[in-house]
């Protein structure tokens, strides 16, 4: 049986973790959510793009009168502010998320591969030690079909 993941964590650890990542979410109150259709509308930002918003920001900047009196100047050089703030928090957090998931996935792989172990060993010894047959129909349900 191939071990993926090794390892450990307190009840103290698992506090902070969680204490400290709802202390992040409550540094940036203005984290928003959008649903897919609300995504599909949003004009997308590739990695190109970020030079060009910085580049149109600096041209607003500078010749702030060709534009119409509805475009907020104010409001485009805080949101590329926050953007650019945001970028590198994206960057980090987008890497423990990928390590936290592949960590669920090995850890996942590593306890289903002993919990059928087991339901091998309950099966086998269930001839010798009927006492183990509560045990075997619970395990069992795991592979029973839907009709």
């Amino acid at each position: 049986m191939k071990n993926y993941v090794t390892g450990s964590l307190t009840d103290e650890d698992q506090q902070a973790i969680r204490s400290s990542l709802t202390e992040v979410g409550a540094k940036m109150p203005f984290l928003t959510s959008f649903s897919p259709k609300q995504k599909n509308q949003i004009m997308k930002m590739g990695e190109k793009s970020v030079d060009f918003v910085q580049d149109a920001l600096v041209i607003a900047q500078e010749y702030p009168q060709i534009l119409p009196a509805s475009f907020s100047l104010p409001e485009f050089e805080s949101d590329a502010k926050l953007l650019a703030a945001l970028l590198p928090i994206q960057v980090m957090i987008n890497e423990l998320d990928k390590k936290v998931n592949d960590t669920v996935t090995g850890l996942g792989g590593d306890c289903m591969a002993a919990a059928l172990e087991v339901y091998t060993y309950v099966s086998a010894a269930l001839r010798t030690t009927p006492e183990l047959k509560p045990a075997y129909d619970r395990l069992s349900v795991r592979f029973e079909r839907k009709k």
